[in-house]
This record gives structure tokens, sequence and C-alpha cells, in this order.
């Protein structure tokens, strides 16, 4: 906040300071406090911070007035724009038509407060694609403005320009024109040149003119209001953003694609900017709700800039960079908060530091899962495709390709199919138990190969013969696909030609090293955990291991859940596991690591972990894919330690469950590895352009540097092999990712030669992720 708004700030804090030690007796002048102060949040905008003091505001109005009273009522519509604002779509709604209930009850229709409660509930209709529905209560709005504060008020005007701009996007030129022109006329009388108001009018008439093709004055339009954005606080970064991306819509139109570039460029900086100011202050769902309401259109448009331009390879390095920039913002920005680091932007990685992060034989592939923007659309709506999964390759020298890999929710379908096999696998009752596992093998490559054929095979055949290491960043459900299982045209699996490492971003690729980290814990494995544990037992093993007591405090459990579903089975082969792994780890790091097995596997002592070089738990994971409860997606997934099935055994904050967003308060800063050798801890819910919410963000949020998962429930007999594989290889000095490849071919080869088929079930469930 700059100036004014900086002085009136420090003065609204400072007021509500007074009225919060007054009490009670103080509660509508609170009340009053809180929702100015939200107001002016909005206004800067800082959404997250304006919807804490909202939601205080309508708390005390409705104490103070009663449910249904005029003040409860402003209150609601305040509340409703804000979340409407944060991309909260379900929760605005029902605040806005209560509001607008509310507001018809007690003044009437013809009120100006019901008008206005009408022009936020258009505006929101608008934001959900219901047209005809936002144009009623538009007309209704502007009918009862006219009539009773007339046409130059400034709530009139807003809603004329409104009106006209969905006249726009439905492709109604006609009506329109007039409304915008007359809109941008009227409130430059009002306001002058530079206002924000506007600012808008002038995008919002530009638009008119893109949709229209009268590119000239679109250009100078949208110019004006980019500019007059960009000069004001930092509030407008994400209306500037939408102006630049409308500009690199007229200039691709135009056939300018070095234009384009230009304006598309800015227009990814200011929206990565503008996104960075808000999503530190929210939780995860909250984060993609914000995303897909404001973000994701621009960095969609300027993606889109490659159809135009199929052949320009400036336009192929200017997609690479911003698909890099554009993936993983989410996450990168709620790391930076729980670190305490404090920037004003976020990084902008460049195609020279992309090119430099890729060593001698590996390649950058990067694919998002994209709504197509159409460049020569003559309506709004039109303006919009289906969506595809698009993935650029780039190798560390030469000409970057791009491929469209085909309609995004056929894919989804055939991925969706794939993992309910999989999942069917394995136990007594699993296909390779019911009919042998050549049989369910040649069965599972029937899917298999429609799979690589849509998304592997054209970008494998793409590749240099030289490549050898896969530097992969997947998006939307590709995120849970077992790449190493893919074949190319000949039959032949992914993981005999290349070692795969996982990225959530461009942006991670090239991410700086970081500083080294003084190691306080030493190499670290869990293993065979007693579910079953009683407290009494959970006690001596904390007693046994920390030499004190535990300290006294909340024995509150992690989940609000069901915890039946969460019930552990033991897992005897994770002891056999542990013990192959632990001559591996003590050549490795050239001192003994410590194993806590059994009773001695708690949470407590996870939590209290300070940068082990390499962390492994051997124990269940689970996501609980339940949406309906609300709670955070890092919430609902966790790993299963002593004591988890009792829920009597819960001492000082040790219930046997840590959950992934326990594990992101984990010190693991300088940690090199973990590796959750568990069922399914590489899975969790998918985020178009920010990954997977699950346990493998958790650990990399925590600090670890790479993150060993699984995309299934893997028998522990065959888990353990593989991972003493892979851990006797690393010890030599192998890349995590080679090791990784070389243990996988293994398993292969061992139950080829065994059972005769080698089914995916048993090996490639296992991922790498990050450096």
């Amino acid at each position: 906040m700059q100036g004014k708004y900086e002085a009136a700030s420090d003065n609204y804090q400072q007021a509500i300071q007074i009225l919060e030690r007054l009490g009670d007796e103080s509660s509508t002048d609170k009340a009053e406090a809180y929702s100015n102060y939200a107001d002016l949040l909005s206004e800067t905008g800082d959404y997250p911070k304006a919807k804490q003091y909202a939601k205080k505001s309508l708390d005390l109005m409705r104490r103070n007035f009663g449910q249904r009273s005029e003040r409860t009522a402003v209150a609601i519509n305040n509340l409703g724009q804000i979340l409407l604002a944060l991309g909260e779509m379900e929760s605005a709604e029902t605040m806005l038509t209560d509001a607008l209930k509310m507001t018809q009850s007690i003044f009437g229709s013809e009120h100006f407060e019901t008008a206005t409660s009408r022009k936020n509930l258009g505006k929101l209709y608008v934001l959900r694609g219901k047209y005809d529905k936002a144009r009623d209560q538009y007309e209704a709005a502007l009918s009862v403005l006219r009539a009773t504060v007339g046409d130059d008020h400034p709530v009139t005007l807003t809603v004329a320009g409104n009106l006209g701009h969905l006249h726009s996007e439905i492709g109604d030129a006609d009506r329109a024109e007039p409304l915008l022109t007359d809109a941008l006329d009227r409130k430059t009388k009002l306001y002058g040149d530079d206002h924000v108001a506007v600012a808008l009018a002038r995008h919002n008439l530009g638009g008119l003119m893109l949709e229209t093709g009268r590119l000239d004055k679109a250009r100078e339009l949208l110019t004006s209001a980019a500019r007059s954005y960009e000069s004001f606080d930092d509030s407008r970064l994400g209306d500037a953003a939408g102006a630049r991306a409308f500009l690199g819509l007229v200039e691709g139109a135009a056939a300018d694609s070095r234009e384009a570039i230009r304006q598309l460029d800015s227009c990814r900086r200011l929206a990565n900017s503008a996104a960075w100011r808000v999503l530190p202050q929210l939780s995860n769902n909250e984060q993609q709700k914000f995303m897909k309401a404001t973000y994701q259109w621009t960095l969609f448009t300027a993606l889109s800039l490659a159809n135009e331009f199929p052949d320009d390879a400036a336009v192929r390095e200017a997609t690479t960079v911003w698909l890099a920039n554009g993936k993983g913002i989410a996450t990168e920005a709620f790391v930076n908060a729980k670190r305490g680091i404090a920037t004003e932007a976020p990084r902008w990685t460049t195609i020279n530091e992309l090119r430099a992060s890729l060593d001698d034989g590996s390649v950058w592939i990067d694919i998002a899962r994209q709504d197509m923007i159409h460049y020569h659309a003559t309506k709004y709506s039109e303006r919009l495709g289906d969506p595809r999964y698009v993935a650029w390759i780039m190798p560390k020298f030469g000409a970057i390709q791009r491929v469209d890999l085909g309609d995004a929710k056929a894919i989804d379908k055939m991925v969706e199919e794939f993992r309910q096999s999989i999942g069917n696998s394995g136990g007594a009752a699993g296909d390779v138990t019911q009919v042998g596992e050549m049989a369910a093998t040649e069965a599972m490559n029937t899917l298999i190969a429609s799979i690589s054929k849509a998304v592997w095979q054209p970008i494998q055949t793409r590749l240099d013969d030289s490549v050898k290491r896969l530097r992969l960043s997947p998006d939307g459900s590709l995120r849970l696909l077992p790449w190493a299982a893919l074949t190319n045209d000949d039959s032949e699996l992914l993981v005999q030609q290349y070692a795969t490492t996982l990225f959530s971003s461009g942006r991670e690729l090239a991410a700086p090293k970081r500083r080294s980290h003084a190691v306080a814990t030493p190499p670290t494995v869990f293993s065979n955990p007693n579910f079953d544990q009683p407290i009494a037992e959970k006690r001596a093993a904390y007693e046994a291991v920390f030499r004190a007591a535990p300290p006294s405090g909340s024995d509150q459990r992690s989940l609000a859940l069901d915890r039946d579903r969460l019930r552990a089975a033991p897992l005897p082969g994770t002891a056999i596991e542990s013990a192959a792994i632990l001559p591996s780890l003590e050549r490795w790091f050239q001192r003994a690591p410590v194993q806590y097995r059994g009773r001695y596997a708690l949470e407590s002592i996870a939590k209290k972990m300070v940068s082990p070089p390499v962390v492994v738990f051997a124990t269940h994971g689970f996501f609980v894919n339940d949406e309906t409860k609300g709670f955070d997606p890092l919430e609902r997934c966790g790993l299963l330690l002593s004591g988890c099935n009792d829920a009597r055994s819960s001492i000082a904050g040790d219930d046997g469950v840590l959950t992934g967003t326990e594990i992101t308060d984990i010190d693991l800063r300088g940690t090199e590895l973990v590796v959750l050798s568990a069922c399914e801890t590489g899975i969790g819910r998918v985020e178009d352009g920010n990954g997977v919410a699950g346990l493998a963000r958790s650990f990399r949020i925590a600090g670890a540097g790479s993150v060993v998962a699984t995309l299934w429930q893997i028998p522990d007999f065959d888990t353990a092999k593989l991972m003493s594989d892979f851990f006797a290889e690393v010890a030599e000095g192998t890349a995590k990712d080679e090791a990784l490849r070389r243990a996988q071919i293994k398993r292969i080869e061992s139950r080829r030669s065994r059972n005769g088929a080698a089914h995916p079930y048993f090996w490639a469930g296992f991922t790498i992720g990050g450096r």
C-alpha cells in the first residue's frame, strides 16, 4: 500500500486496537471499524486479510442486530464480494443470493441497496458463465439506479459498464458498444483520465474492439488501460496482467508475433507478481480457487500463442519460459511464507537458466493441461476452447519442440482406467493371483499401450538418441502416471531407456542450489511401527528415546476424520527392508544411521528431526480423497506410525498419524533424500499447474531435496528388495534417478525369469522427484 492507503491502514489498525481493548460494549463500533478496514484492504487487493475482517464484522452485526437486519445484509454483501474476488464461487453465490433476498425484504425492490446487491450477484453470474441470469440482474439494477441516483452516479456507471461488458462477452456488439462508450465518457468526465474506474472502462471497451476486429482502436484503449493500472499501486497488478493479455491477443490477431511476445511476457510477469501478493496468505484450497479464477486464463492465453505461430522458434522459446514460470507458483509462495522469506516478486527463470540446469544427455519435458484460447474468435464466449495436453521438449542445446498430445479429457479417462486396473492387480483377490502374472501383464499392457501412444510416443519420437535422462514436469492426471512403465512403438519400456526425475515446474529445475545446512540428525529410518501400540508403551518408548517424560498438553488427534478408514495392518516386511538398507546408508554417509523400529517408530520423533541427510519411512501412507470434509489436502494425507490404530494412544500431539501439514513444519533443510517406501505416498489431489497436493509436496516444502514415493500399494517384500537395490546403487555413487532405474530393472528381470512376466504393479509405482 502507498500514500493515503498506508496512512488509512495505520489509522484503522490503531482504532481497532483501541476498540478491542474496550470489550463488548463497543461491539457496534468494532463491527463498523472491521467493515471499513475490510473495504480498504479490498481496495488494495489484500483479499485474504479483508476476508478475515469482513467475517468479524458480519459476526458482530448478526450478534447485535440479528440475522436479518439492514446492517447484517450489507455485511453479507461485503463478504460475498470478497469471496468472489478470491474465487470462492460457491460460498460467494450463497452469500450474495442471501444478501439480495434480505435487501429486497428490508428495503424493497426499488431501493439503492437492492440494486447494489443485484450488481454484485450479476458479476458472480458472469464469472460462473450464467449469462442470462447475469443480464437479468444487471438490467434490473440499472433501471433502479437510473431512477434513484441518476445516470452519472458511480454505481450506475459501474453497472452500465458491466452490462455492456456482458453483451460483449456473449457477442452482442450492437448492445455492448453504446453502453461501454457512454460509461467511458461519463467516467472520464466524473473522475478524469487518471482513475482506476476509467482504466477499467477502457479495458472493457478495448475488449469489445478486439472482438469486433477493430484492432487499432483496441490497441489504443488497452495500452492506455494497462499503463494506468501499472501506474497505480500493486493492487492493480492483476488488472494490468489482464490488459497485457488482451494486447497479446490483439498483436497475435494482427500476426505480429514479436509484439505479441513482448505484451504477453509483460502479462506473465505481472500475473506472477499479483499472485505472489495473495497466495502466501491462503490455504491450499483457497489457493486453487484463486488460481482458477484469476491466474490461469492469462497463462493459457500466453501459451496458446504457439498455436498461432507453430513454426516460430522465438514463440516456442517464449512459451517454454512462460510455462516454466507459470507452474508451481502457489507451492513456491507457500514454501517462502513457511520459511519466512519475504520477496516482492517470484524469481523469474530464463531460458538460459533452464538450459544450464540440464546435464549432458538430459532433456527437459514440460507438459501443460491447458485450455486453448482462440486468437481470432469474434465472440468472447467462443474464445475458450477445450482443454488439451501439450508438451514442450527442450534439450540442453538445440531447437525447442512442441507437441499437442490431444484431448485432455480423453487422456484423463485413460489414466483413470489404468489406475483402477493397477489397483485391482495385487492381493489375494487381485488379477495377478487369479489369472497369473503373464496373463495379467498382457491385459495391463493393452492399457499401457493406449496411454503410451497418446502421451509418450509423440514425445519419444522427437528425442535425440543421445538422451538418457528425462527431466519431466507432467500436469493434471499425468502426475499420477507411472512413466517408467510406458512403452515405445516396439513395446520397449521407458525405464529400459531412460532415468526419469519429476519436477513441479521449470522454476524448480533451475532453482539455485540451497545453501549447505548443518546436519543435526544422522541418517534415519522408521520401520515396522506397532500400529496397535497402547498408550503406556508409547509413553515408555518416548521416555527411552528422549530421556524425559512427554510434555503435558493437548492430545487432540491430527484429523477430524473417521479413523476406522485409516486402520493399519502390520508390515513385517519393512523390518527386513530397514535391515537390508542400513549397511548401504552407513557406507553412503560414513556414519551409522539411527533406526526407529516397532514401538519406537513414533510420530513425535519424526517431528523433532533436524536435517538428517536421508530419512526413510517404511510404513503405510494414505490419502483420504474426500473433498466434502473441507480439509486442506495436506491434512488429508499422511504416514501411519506407532499407535495410530488406538484412539486412546495419544500423548503430547503424537497420535500416530503424521499428516502432510505436520510434515511441512519439520526442518528438513539440507536433507538430500526422503524415501517413502509406503503405499500411495506419491498420490494426492491433482492441481492443474501446481502438481499434486500430497505427501511428496509436504516433504519438499519442509526442505527435502529429492523424494522417492509410490503411486499405489506395493507388497512390502517387493518394496524391500527394490529399496535394498536402490540404496546399494546410491551408496556406490550412482545418481539417484539412475539408481532407481537400475533397481526397477532388477525387479523386472527377476520376475520375468521367475514368472515369465513382470507386472508393473510390483515395480513401476516408485517415482523420484526434485533435485
